[in-house]
C-alpha cells in the first residue's frame, strides 16, 4: 500500500521529533511478589485498561492507536473476564496515536513519536480512507511504575500471562540495555528470562491456532 509510508507524515509524525526508546521484557509468574519487591520510593501510577489497535505498516514501521481507561478493579486474567468488564462503558482517559520505527534486529530499540487524539472516530476514518487497515488488537491491564529514570510497565494480557517491560528514553542503546539489565538482575531476573516475543505476535499466533482450517 503506497499510502503506508506517507500517512504518518500527513498526520504530523515523522518530522524529526522522535524519542529513542530502549526496552527489555520478561515474563512475570508472580506479579504480586514483584510489586512487593519494588523499593518504597518507586512511584506507582494509576492502573489502566488499554486497547492497542495496530495497523498494517511496512517493516520496520509500526502505527498504533492506544485507548486507555483508568481502572482500579480486579486484574482480568482471561478474555471472558475482560469481556465482563464492558470497558466501552468506562470513560476514556486518553487516546494516543504512536508511530514507531524499529532500530535493531531484536526489537529492543525504537524511535517513537506520539500524538494525542481528540477525535478518535475522525482518525479511524482517515486511516480507513487511506487504505490503512487494522492488523491486530491487543488488550491488556497495565500497572506502571517510575523508578528514577526507568519506566516499569507490568502488563497482564488476558489469556497470555503477565509481563514486565523496563524502558529507558533518550539513552544510547547499549548503555540503556546495560542499565536495564542491571535493574532486572536486582529484581531477581536472569538474562535468560528476557523474551523477544511481541504482544502482537502473541495475539496473532493465538488467532491462527483458533481459526478454522
Amino acid at each position: 500500500m503506497g499510502g503506508d509510508a506517507i500517512l504518518p507524515a500527513a498526520l504530523g509524525l515523522g518530522q524529526g521529533g522522535a524519542t529513542t526508546e530502549v526496552e527489555l521484557r520478561v515474563v512475570v509468574p508472580h506479579p504480586a511478589a514483584l510489586i512487593a519487591a519494588l523499593p518504597s520510593f518507586v512511584v506507582t501510577r494509576p492502573p489502566q485498561l488499554q486497547v492497542d489497535t495496530y495497523y498494517h505498516m511496512p517493516a520496520p514501521e509500526q502505527l498504533r492507536i492506544r485507548q486507555s481507561r483508568c481502572f482500579d478493579g480486579p486484574v482480568p486474567q482471561t478474555l471472558q473476564e475482560w469481556d465482563l468488564l464492558r470497558i466501552d462503558q468506562i470513560p476514556l482517559d486518553s487516546v494516543v496515536l504512536t508511530h514507531k520505527r524499529q532500530l535493531d534486529a531484536l526489537g529492543q530499540a525504537y524511535a517513537e513519536e506520539e500524538l494525542s487524539v481528540g477525535d478518535l472516530g475522525a482518525l479511524q476514518h482517515v486511516l480507513t480512507q487511506s487504505g490503512i487497515l487494522v492488523d491486530v488488537v491487543v488488550r491488556k491491564h497495565r500497572r506502571s511504575f517510575a523508578w528514577d529514570e526507568f519506566t516499569l510497565e507490568l502488563d497482564t494480557l488476558p489469556g497470555f500471562g503477565t509481563f514486565l517491560d523496563v524502558e529507558l528514553l533518550g539513552v544510547p542503546a547499549q548503555a540503556a540495555l546495560s542499565r536495564i539489565t542491571a535493574l532486572l538482575t536486582g529484581l531477581g531476573f536472569a538474562a535468560t528470562d528476557v523474551v523477544s516475543t511481541t504482544y502482537t505476535d502473541l495475539v496473532r499466533r493465538s488467532a491462527q491456532r483458533t481459526s478454522p482450517t
